[in-house]
């Protein structure tokens, strides 16, 4: 994460006026006192986000979908210790001006949870897609390129 992103997600971390919350495995939303990540003792709120999360013990999983591809996305990281202290996965919901946070319990909780999140993350990724092409914006994916090449379209 460059030095830009790591300051923006520290403001957006300092905006966040709600406690984050879980998704247990039971299928219900319960919200935590505190974000098991930043509010424990002696982390700087202003420190690189992925090195703080990394620190408490979890580690990139994967993320959804691909950042050049939409304009929302989930960043997934997971604590893959025998005995975990903290909830199982740190779902980081991101886009151009938003980032917050949520945790899953469970491998359950977390599929129950992407099963409901995906159709409208599919969806906003979609619909950016089909107006970047109908205002002709330059964009960087290859799966853009080769659309328009299939519709004719010489760019």
């Amino acid at each position: 994460m460059n030095k830009a992103t790591t300051l923006l997600f520290s403001f957006y971390r300092a905006a966040m006026t709600s406690s984050p919350f879980l998704f247990t495995t039971k299928g219900t939303w319960t919200s935590l006192e505190s974000d098991p990540v930043f509010d424990r003792p002696g982390v700087d709120p202003h420190d690189d986000c992925d090195k703080v999360v990394k620190e408490a013990g979890y580690s990139p999983w994967t993320s959804y979908p691909r950042r050049d591809l939409a304009p929302m996305w989930l960043e997934i990281w997971v604590d893959d210790r025998l005995e975990p202290q903290l909830p199982k996965y740190r779902i980081e919901v991101s886009g151009p001006d938003t980032y917050d946070v949520v945790y899953a319990e469970s491998t359950p909780a977390l599929m129950e949870l992407l099963s409901r999140w995906a159709p409208a993350i599919q969806s906003a990724a979609v619909t950016d897609l089909i107006a970047s092409l109908n205002e002709h914006k330059p964009l960087q994916s290859s799966f853009v390129a080769l659309l328009r090449r299939a519709l004719g379209e010489q760019r």
